[in-house]
């Protein structure tokens, strides 16, 4: 969770330095491919396509996390992807063949009046609040990355895509560094075309419903 939590500080300030006319840029790249790998508790690939600075994305994770705790094991394993386009999003766990969607105008529709100004002072105040810092640049595989510390994790941030990462927390660790990374090429429009076998539950429905009550 603080793992997730770290990406998306450092995703806010990306967004942040790139918005442009309140549209903002997830990444600097316009379109690409990406394969990491995990080790450590977690072991596995994550995939990520996406195309138009990231306002079409599919994000596939296949991993199997094992812990111990007093002498026992738990394995959990995870099968997922995450499509979005611009702000809706589908996820899915192929598991389970269970599915969520959702509008991402939402939950962040107090920050879409925001200037550019504004909105990087708010992603550098989140950062700040949780003892984020910077701790310069290094290269891997050839590439200059911004590396971020935060609540525990170290990620290696190129043109706002985490292509690696190291975290520690609470006896769990969990690296993942980049093996495939093909950045400017085309990707099929196939890989953001939502399946029709899956039902989906309506998260923002659901916020509502329950705030209903």
């Amino acid at each position: 969770m603080k793992k997730i939590l770290t990406l998306f500080l450092c995703t806010i300030l990306f967004i942040s330095l790139n918005a442009q006319n309140n549209q903002a840029k997830y990444y600097q790249i316009k379109s690409g491919y990406l394969k990491t790998e995990y080790s450590g508790n977690t072991i596995g690939t994550r995939e990520l396509w996406w195309d138009n600075y990231g306002a079409k994305s599919c994000e596939l994770v296949k991993t199997t996390t094992t812990t111990k705790f007093f002498g026992m094991s738990n394995t959990k394993k995870a099968h997922a992807v995450t499509i979005r386009k611009d702000s809706k999003y589908w996820s899915i766990n192929y598991i389970d063949k269970s599915g969520v969607k959702g509008n991402l105008d939402e939950v962040i529709e107090d920050t879409e009046n925001m200037n550019e100004e504004g909105l990087k002072k708010m992603g550098e105040e989140m950062f700040n609040m949780l003892g984020g810092e910077k701790q310069g640049t290094e290269t891997i595989g050839g590439y200059k990355c911004d590396v971020y510390t935060v609540m525990g994790t170290k990620t290696w941030i190129y043109k706002g895509i985490s292509l690696k990462s190291t975290a520690k927390i609470m006896g769990i660790n969990l690296n993942e560094m980049f093996t495939i990374f093909k950045p400017n090429t085309s990707v099929p429009a196939s890989k953001f075309v939502v399946p029709k076998d899956i039902e989906f539950k309506d998260i923002n429905q659901m916020k509502h419903a329950l705030y209903d009550e």
